[in-house]
């Protein structure tokens, strides 16, 4: 059983992370306001395209890559005649290839829902695991760099598979010449991974990289 001040610290931590949150989200709708014509826009796990919609009004080249299916699915149909936008139905990580996709338990239940917790990466769970698809991965920050100018604005939100990716981008000078990155880490989901994302905290601070956001949710 938790401690009182277990309980207490683990609800102060929430409650930064709710408020952090809700900044990152305002910023995210500032910088929208800095995007037009001639800008690229690149939303990593996309799902079913409330964030891709965002990016789509701006005018800009829209990019958007969702993995599981049933979310892109959805995404083909809700963008799949716009003009100026690029589905992907792919992951992105930080090399060409296939991985395994986990779906969380229940999603043939409640696919709409669930489809958000589609992950790369198995998340560390009691009970049954979910069912597991194969998907295609292109090598984001190779591609990204292919690019015939750097990106306006990415969004990762890719269930832990981030990591990774901006560790790859950090140690090369691209996320330099990128404009906003809004990123959601899950390190609360992936304990295993709070070491690594406690450090691009730390380097985002070092190098004060105001344009990346890491508390997007």
């Amino acid at each position: 059983m938790i401690s009182q001040a277990g309980w207490l610290d683990a609800f102060n931590r929430r409650r930064r992370r709710q408020k952090a949150a809700r900044k990152a989200e305002r910023a995210f709708h500032t910088a929208l306001l800095d995007i037009g014509p001639g800008d690229i826009c690149v939303d990593c796990g996309a799902n079913r395209g409330d964030v891709t919609a965002f990016m789509v009004r701006t005018g800009a080249q829209v990019h958007a890559f969702e993995p599981d299916p049933y979310a892109f699915s959805a995404l083909q149909g809700r963008f799949g005649a716009t003009p100026g936008v690029t589905l992907h139905a792919a992951a992105v990580g930080v090399s060409e290839g296939t991985a395994t996709l986990h779906r969380a338990p229940g999603f043939a239940a409640e696919p709409g829902r669930l489809s958000e917790s589609s992950s790369l990466l198995a998340r560390p769970r009691s009970g049954a695991d979910g069912e597991t698809l194969t998907v295609p991965v292109i090598d984001l920050p190779g591609w990204l760099d292919a690019l015939p100018v750097p990106p306006r604005m990415l969004k990762l939100d890719i269930e832990g598979a981030e990591v990774a990716i901006l560790e790859s981008l950090f140690a090369g000078d691209l996320i330099d010449r990128m404009g906003h990155v809004f990123v959601e880490t899950h390190e609360t989901q992936h304990p295993a991974l709070a070491r690594r994302t406690r450090a691009l905290l730390a380097e985002v601070a070092r190098r004060g990289w105001s344009h990346v956001n890491l508390d997007w949710a």
